[in-house]
């Protein structure tokens, strides 16, 4: 069978990449907790906006009937029936689940970090890198968002689609090709979709669409400063242009859907070991204006990426950026690929 036709159909370029596995070993250590204050270390909280560079899906589960959701007449008539968008209080929400999902991703893959979550018949050709089961012996990645029996210091807020200036927030039915599960069982690494040209099918899908924006919040607690750094390398917030990756939430990413932009607006860094010396409380120290939220960002990554002890590995974290590069360079299939 030729390699550009299979059952008669055309075959396309794949739409993701593969990450090797680092050399070496997970660099895993005994985890700080969440109970003591330590002037060395930050907690605080990170909110802002997410913005859609391209129209995102996160699905509801269910099929719903159209004439029920906030969509044009037009999209009622033609589509009775779609696949819903996840809503919490009657707005559609990014859930804090996927956000977190997407940021652990990219922070294990720059990261000599273990495989968390993989298929069970998949099969790891460094068995070093299996998910860490011992709670006083994580990788990085677990020490940041947890693992069995230890509770993770990075957590995220559902994301909230917000209103725009006339109040609206808009959705759209958009159809899609059908999705497939991965038939291998011997991956050759760490998969990201690219981001590029969305294409289209006949599966009536609710969408968020481009230009749409949502809230979110990130709390972290007792974190090193180069564990801030490589969160905020993850989030796309590298002080360097050519290291700003875009992240994916969301369903069909093999169809180009769920690219999405980080824009921080406040930063609350707590004092909290000063509180516990202090008869009187100490104020935090809240970041709102751009120049300083970047200069602050600056020193992080700086520490995460080019410290003594770097916990970023910068050629996983260049080959990665440039997958995850926005905008993408291909278009993604409307068929077999």
């Amino acid at each position: 069978m030729s390699d550009r036709f299979r059952g008669g159909q055309p075959i396309y370029p794949k739409p993701f990449e593969y990450l090797d596995l680092p050399d070496g070993r997970p660099r895993r250590s005994n985890p700080r907790t969440h109970e003591k204050a330590d002037a060395k270390l930050v907690s605080g909280q990170l909110s802002g906006r997410i913005r859609t560079l391209g129209p995102i899906h996160i699905g509801s589960g269910y099929l719903e009937l159209s004439r029920r959701l906030p969509l044009s007449s037009k999209d009622q008539q033609k589509n009775p029936l779609v696949r819903g968008f996840v809503r919490s209080g009657g707005q559609c929400v990014i859930p804090g689940s996927s956000l977190k999902g997407a940021v652990r991703s990219v922070v294990e893959a720059v990261t000599l970090s273990c495989v968390a979550k993989k298929g069970s018949r998949t099969y790891l050709p460094n068995q070093d890198f299996m998910e860490c089961r011992n709670k006083e012996y994580l990788c990085p990645a677990c020490r940041l968002f947890g693992a069995m029996g230890f509770l993770g210091k990075v957590k995220f807020r559902d994301a909230v689609q917000l209103p725009d200036s006339y109040g609206k927030r808009r959705v759209e039915v958009h159809t899609l090709p059908q999705m497939f599960r991965p038939q291998t069982n011997d991956p050759d690494g760490r998969k990201f979709y690219m981001h590029g040209k969305q294409a289209s099918g006949d599966q009536p899908v609710e969408v968020v669409p481009e230009g749409e924006f949502f809230s979110f919040g990130i709390r972290f607690d007792n974190l090193e400063e180069a564990e801030m750094g490589v969160i905020l390398l993850a989030l796309g917030l590298s002080p360097r242009p050519a290291e700003s990756l875009r992240l994916k939430v969301g369903g069909f990413k093999p169809a180009c859907y769920g690219s999405v932009e980080f824009e921080p607006e406040r930063l609350l860094v707590e004092q909290s070991f000063q509180n516990c010396l202090d008869y009187d409380a100490v104020q935090d120290e809240l970041i709102t204006d751009s120049n300083l939220l970047q200069k602050r960002f600056e020193g992080w990554v700086s520490v995460a990426r080019d410290g003594n002890n770097p916990l970023v590995l910068r050629d996983q974290f260049t080959e990665l950026a440039n997958t995850l590069k926005y905008p993408g360079e291909r278009d993604c299939p409307p068929g077999l690929y």
